[in-house]
């Protein structure tokens, strides 16, 4: 079941998208920073993603069941994060449909880690990626994907946010569908699509209007354009063996911080800012860096092959903005 009962009260839990991350190195920072600054901090990034962390990512929420619910609570430097989508009377998601929420949180990570980043102090962040049932109302956050989050968010030996097999299979699933659509899929289909789809809320009248105006296969072009990107962008480094607790490795997707930064010193800035970060004159920071360091050159790899790819899109972009100067 998508939804099921919890109590009679009317208490729901249901299945959604789910992450814990938290700041490594955290304990004992209120010694090494200012507390003003880092309260401060800490509040920014409340407000920032209570206020934008979803909605920013348009063209994925087009891609969904319907509205969704966005649930976000910071504890310290914890933050927990839910997607789930609001109940329709009689209609559940599709498969794929709930898919979209994985990869909408992993989305959401990134913006988190930038976050964390920018402002005094620096801060880089660790956790895990689970989808499953859950409740999650105000401060009350229960169920087996909060366990699994909970579990395992922890078991990195450096600063990683990995997804796990609970999400992992639905993220991959979304992407490989997706990938298929912009690349194989013909672009009147996707005029077809938007047409054809049940669309109550009428968020989708603008992209109907604009295929009556330039037509089927003109309007499938430009938005394909728009969604490519999101689409092929390299938001997990997947699959990756990541060091964890005990000397042993785990294959899994692992969040890219370094996703959507589209020039080398952009990029260079943040790895040197990790590696500011993770310094210290013990064993376990030593491994912590070096593993993180060496996932973060994986990053770059990716993340500098991304941004080539669709350099003729930035091209287009910018001439188009000339144009209209």
């Amino acid at each position: 079941m998508f939804v099921r009962n919890v109590e009679e009260g009317g208490c729901k839990m249901q299945e959604g998208a789910f992450a814990l991350v938290d700041c490594l190195g955290f304990k004992g920072i209120w010694k090494r920073a200012d507390p003003e600054l880092l309260i401060q901090k800490l509040l920014k990034i409340e407000e920032a993603v209570n206020e934008h962390l979803v909605s920013d990512v348009l063209p994925l929420r087009y891609l969904s069941f319907g509205p969704i619910r966005a649930h976000i609570r910071l504890l310290s430097d914890t933050v927990a994060i839910s997607l789930q989508y609001e109940e329709q009377a009689g209609k559940e998601p599709e498969p794929w449909q709930t898919n979209v929420l994985v990869c909408l949180i992993c989305h959401s990570i990134i913006k988190i880690l930038n976050l964390f980043l920018e402002g005094d102090p620096p801060l880089v962040l660790r956790g895990c990626v689970t989808y499953g049932e859950h409740l999650s109302n105000g401060n009350f956050i229960v169920g087996p994907a909060v366990d699994d989050a909970a579990e395992h968010m922890n078991i990195p030996e450096g600063a990683f946010v990995w997804v796990h097999p609970t999400a992992a299979s639905r993220l991959r699933i979304f992407q490989a569908r997706m990938i298929a659509l912009t690349t194989i899929g013909q672009p009147e289909h996707w005029a077809s699509a938007i047409q054809k789809m049940r669309d109550p809320e009428g968020k989708f009248d603008w992209a109907r209007k604009k295929i009556e105006e330039h037509g089927a296969e003109d309007f499938g072009t430009t938005l394909l354009e728009l969604i490519r990107p999101f689409v092929m962008a390299p938001i997990v480094v997947d699959p990756y063996l990541m060091p964890i607790k005990g000397g042993a490795h785990l294959s899994c997707p692992i969040v890219n911080p370094l996703a959507f930064r589209r020039t080398v010193e952009e990029r260079e800035s943040i790895v040197a800012m990790y590696s500011r970060i993770i310094e210290g004159n013990r064993l376990d920071l030593w491994l912590k860096h070096q593993n993180t360091m060496s996932f973060l050159a994986e990053c770059e790899h990716l993340s500098a092959s991304f941004e080539d790819s669709i350099a003729h899109l930035r091209k287009g972009d910018s001439e188009n903005e000339g144009d209209g100067e």
